[in-house]
Parts: C-alpha cells; structure tokens; sequence
C-alpha cells in the first residue's frame, strides 16, 4: 500500500519545499543553459540576479528552521495522521517512526550551493601554454555551439506563451474553455522583459524578435478589455501573434 508523508499542500514540509523550489525557479527563469547543472547569467543583470537570488534563499533557509524547530510535533502529527489512514484500511502498521529522518538529518537533505564563475574565451589562454591552433578551433566551436544553443533557449522560452495565447483565442467567445484572462498576455510582456536581461546573443535577429515581442504585448495589454469581450478584436490579436510565432518557429 502506498502512503504520502505530509500530504496536501499547507504544512511545513511543503512550505520549505516551495520555497527551495523557488530559487530553482529563479535561477532557471533569470540564466540560459550551459551544460548540466550549469547556467549562464547575463552580467548585465548581475546586481538584480544576485540581490533577489539571496532574498529568495534567505526565505528558504529560514523555512527550514521553522520546519526543524517544530519537527518533533509536525512528524508525530503526520505519524498519528498515517495511522489513521492504516486503521481504516485494515494495516496498522502502515504508520513508521523509521519514515521520519531525526531533525539533523532533515536539516542536512536541504542546501543550496550557488558557484559563479567566468565564461572562457580563446584569447584568455595564455601563448606559454601551447595550446594549438586546432585546439583553439575546437574551443571557439563548442563556445559557438553553446551561444547557439543559448539564442535557441531564448527563442523557446518567447514561443511558450505565444502558443498558448493562439490554443486559447482560437476558442470562440463563449465556448468552454473561452474565458480570457489577463495573464494570457501579462506572461508575454513577462518573458519579453525576461528574456532581454536574459540573452547573451548580440545576433541583431535574436534581439529584434525580442523587441517584437515586447511591443506586441505591450500593445495587447493596453487592449486586454476589448479582446475579452470582442470576437474581431480576439481574431485579429491570435493572427498577429500567429505571425510573430511562425517567424520565432523559423528561426530554431
């Protein structure tokens, strides 16, 4: 039988979770990749990044010392709800102390561990080294490599909300699933604004698709009342940000 320690969303465990989990959120939201477990952060964006970043793992940090100065009554609580859950369904011994770490052992399964250091570039390497003209070569590919693939992470991340405002403003007023809300355009302006302090490219293709985006949704958001109610006026927003999305689904 499969049991699910602290279950819902309102308890502590939970909340200390949460909120790790939105310092992975930021940190992947505010980088482009680089390879596993690595990121790349504009450093333009530095002094924002890392002032919010230490807010967020403050916050987290301080979850888990509200968690681990009430664990001995959130565990026997969670124990005593388990049991419960056993009896009724025929297995007391569904309910196990040995389910629960001791509060050292809790502390120590949450840490965040934030490196930052400089990209390399081919002329950072010193002459004296030896290092080859082909090795160089190779170098300056897979650095190329990885700012395409940075571009092409930008590209993506405008798309998402682009395609879920087309799915949604396809759907004709008053058809299930019609109802318009204002995040639908609020997450454009959103990963517009995100992704021009996010983008390491200097393509002037990369940034004028930003650009695009942002003045689409801009001009979207001043109109959020009109594209709920009117039909021509939802019409007319899906084809043009089914123009934008088709140009940002060519270029990746």
């Amino acid at each position: 039988m499969n049991k699910h320690l602290f279950d819902g969303r309102d308890n502590l465990v939970k909340r200390a979770v949460a909120k790790f989990t939105a310092v992975y959120t930021y940190v992947n939201d505010n980088t482009v990749p680089w390879a596993v477990g690595q990121r790349m952060l504009n450093m333009m964006n530095w002094t924002d990044f890392t002032s919010d970043l230490r807010t967020l793992v403050d916050d987290a940090y301080a979850a888990v010392d509200t968690l681990c100065d009430n664990w001995d009554s959130v565990w026997r609580n969670d124990l005593a709800r388990i049991h419960q859950i056993g009896m009724a369904k025929g297995n007391p011994d569904l309910a196990k102390e040995s389910d629960y770490p001791d509060v050292d052992d809790l502390r120590g399964r949450f840490n965040i561990d934030v490196q930052y250091m400089p990209i390399p570039k081919v002329d950072d390497f010193d002459p004296r080294f030896g290092m080859s003209d082909a090795e160089k070569s190779s170098l300056q590919r897979q650095l190329d490599d990885v700012q395409a693939s940075a571009s092409t992470h930008v590209i993506q991340q405008m798309i998402k909300p682009l395609a879920e405002a087309v799915k949604k403003l396809s759907i004709p007023i008053g058809k299930d699933g019609s109802v318009f809300r204002d995040s639908l355009i609020d997450n454009m302006v959103e990963v517009s604004t995100r992704m021009d302090r996010v983008c390491l490219s200097d393509d002037p293709l990369i940034r004028q698709q930003i650009t695009e985006l942002n003045t689409l949704a801009v001009k979207l958001a001043s109109g959020k009342e009109i594209i709920r109610h009117s039909p021509n006026a939802r019409t007319q927003a899906k084809n043009d940000i089914e123009v934008l999305m088709k140009r940002m689904q060519g270029i990746v």
